[in-house]
């Protein structure tokens, strides 16, 4: 997986219009296959890049965002726990 996919999405995550995105809102943005943006965002999980909600968007897709995101939007609780996972409570 190039580093150009992984740039891709969080440019994708960090487009100020969404709090959080969906695997196939990243993947449509970009003209990716969903399989890719769920690779992409797996590694930069690993990396500590990206956290995933605890919560399911209204269709009941899983909800991604950057941690950096994240941490300037989150309230003060919800910040400490993400400090401390990877999945944002």
């Amino acid at each position: 997986m190039s580093d150009d996919i992984e740039i891709r999405v969080i440019a994708s995550l960090n487009e100020p219009e969404y709090d959080w995105r969906t695997v196939s809102g990243i993947a449509r943005e970009n003209s990716l296959n969903k399989d890719v943006v769920e690779h992409a965002i797996f590694k930069l999980q690993m990396k500590g890049v990206v956290v995933e909600s605890s919560n399911l968007d209204d269709n009941g897709h899983e909800i991604f965002t950057t941690k950096k995101k994240y941490m300037r939007k989150g309230n003060f609780a919800n910040r400490i726990l993400t400090a401390l996972s990877d999945k944002v409570k």
